[in-house]
């Protein structure tokens, strides 16, 4: 597994998501190959991460954990449907998570108007989800 690279200024909440991500990820695989296997490997949560660093771009306070855990579940749960370009039932998934199908819609917008719509993942935005 890779060493885990942080500097000062980062929140431990945004330390664990990229540990999440880096248990579950192998720089040896090419992102080719991350976009056949795309249903296997985390290629969700790097997207959804992506996403999470945009939105919190725009917020001028600090989100709690509690707040932050949720959004980024919103961020992976945006970057399904970008994948999968379809509506996907999300009960099993909220009932899962403890989170009601309103509550995630309404993070869900409130996400996507703040950063604009901007959904758009260049290649070299996603192999350097890192930095």
């Amino acid at each position: 597994m890779q060493k885990l690279k942080t500097n000062k200024k980062e929140y431990i909440s945004d330390i664990i998501i990229k540990k999440i991500i880096l248990e579950y990820s192998d720089n040896s695989i090419f992102i080719s190959t991350l976009w056949e296997l795309r249903d296997i490997v985390p290629i969700y949560l790097i997207s959804g991460f992506i996403i999470l660093k945009r939105y919190l771009k725009t917020m001028q306070k600090r989100v709690s954990d509690l707040l932050l855990s949720k959004i980024f579940l919103a961020c992976c749960w945006i970057s399904v449907k970008i994948f999968n370009d379809t509506h996907i039932s999300c009960n099993e998934f909220l009932d899962l998570y403890k989170i009601n199908y309103n509550e995630i819609n309404l993070i869900e917008a409130h996400i996507l108007s703040k950063i604009n719509y901007d959904l758009d993942i260049s290649h070299k935005e996603f192999v350097n989800w890192k930095n």
